[in-house]
């Protein structure tokens, strides 16, 4: 389940933390600096796949907004993970952690990262718009990865799947 981050501030006012509201902004920064690999970020229920200033400057205004999940990696889809990341770097130029959570942010910023005219086309295939939308709107990285592009591709979890995905992304 989700936790607000109002009610992680309420927690940490009372004993035994009694922290005062002016440092919580600081002392939860830093917190999730040292855990973002497995903390999901949302903004009114919305997944929010990288941390910027405009995204703390949210928090500073109104903690009930920002919610946070903690995830943890399930050693069933290792292969998946690694095989995605391989393929994500090797496409990409980029790295990939063997999180689900990171998995999922890499591909969220390669559709929120393409050019303005890629964005709009309709020149796509059927799988294409249906990834690029769903990865737009992306709520929760787990279902992202291992409910939504597997139903969209109509495949199992596995390599084929990766290869699938990075080939439309692509």
């Amino acid at each position: 389940n989700n936790i607000s981050l109002e009610t992680v501030y309420k927690l940490w006012s009372k004993a035994p933390f009694g922290i005062s509201q002016g440092i919580m902004p600081v002392l939860f920064l830093a917190y999730y600096l040292s855990t973002q690999s497995n903390l999901v970020l949302y903004i009114d229920g919305v997944f929010t796949s990288k941390i910027s200033e405009a995204v703390i400057d949210e928090w500073l205004q109104d903690e009930s907004r920002i919610s946070f999940k903690y995830i943890s990696a399930d050693t069933e889809y290792l292969s998946y993970l690694q095989y995605l990341s391989k393929q994500y770097s090797k496409t990409f130029n980029g790295k990939v952690n063997l999180l689900p959570l990171d998995a999922a942010r890499a591909l969220v910023s390669v559709v929120h990262n393409l050019p303005a005219w890629t964005k709009k086309t309709n020149k796509l295939t059927n799988s294409q718009k249906s990834l690029k939308q769903m990865l737009a709107q992306a709520s929760d990285p787990i279902a992202v990865l291992f409910a939504q592009i597997p139903e969209i591709y109509n495949f199992p979890i596995s390599n084929m799947l990766v290869d699938a995905v990075v080939k439309d992304l692509h």
